[in-house]
């Protein structure tokens, strides 16, 4: 493999132990290699003594010429992805690889619940399948995006995105199992 010939074995890191033990025994690309290491989640370089305080919410800084221009960044995410363009829409957005570890099952299988309960609820979600519960969620979200038209987007594959699908959304999705 590249890793193995071209890099000598190194270079191939988990996100986590479990992660990478899982993508050892999974992918073929590593099995060339003597090890997968692993990081842990937290960012490894944050050594500093935890002082045990809530930040306070009096100290939070918005920018508010940055939140007045997300409802156009809205708009144009909403064009984009051929949603109804509403300013009173709550724009929810998945992007990444859609497989069990990253959760999109979850978002197909919860999500008819909250289109039925908020009419102004919206969902964009974003990229390649990776797994069966990616596709089976491929299918779902499929059959949402005729049932709800105008609220639900739904392109299962690698899809270069402009900044403002992240930007114009008020939330973003990340039911990752790891």
């Amino acid at each position: 493999s590249i890793l193995r010939i071209h890099q000598n074995g190194f270079g191939a890191v988990g996100v986590s132990k479990k992660y990478g033990k899982r993508s050892y025994a999974r992918y073929p690309i590593f099995w060339g290699l003597k090890k997968i290491g692993a990081l842990p989640n937290p960012d490894p370089s944050d050594v500093a003594e935890w002082d045990k305080k809530l930040s306070n919410p009096n100290d939070v800084v918005i920018d508010q010429s940055f939140e007045d221009a997300r409802a156009g960044l809205k708009r144009q995410a909403q064009e984009w992805a051929g949603l109804e363009q509403r300013a009173d829409a709550d724009l929810f957005v998945f992007v990444g690889r859609w497989s069990m570890q990253k959760g999109i099952d979850l978002i197909a299988d919860v999500f008819p619940a909250v289109l039925e309960e908020y009419p102004q609820a919206q969902l964009l979600c974003i990229g390649p399948v990776i797994d069966l519960y990616g596709k089976f969620a491929a299918l779902k979200l499929d059959k949402m995006m005729v049932k709800y038209p105008g609220r639900v987007y739904s392109k299962p594959e690698f899809t270069a995105l402009p900044p403002f699908i992240f930007s114009g959304a008020e939330f973003a999705l990340i039911p990752s199992r790891d």
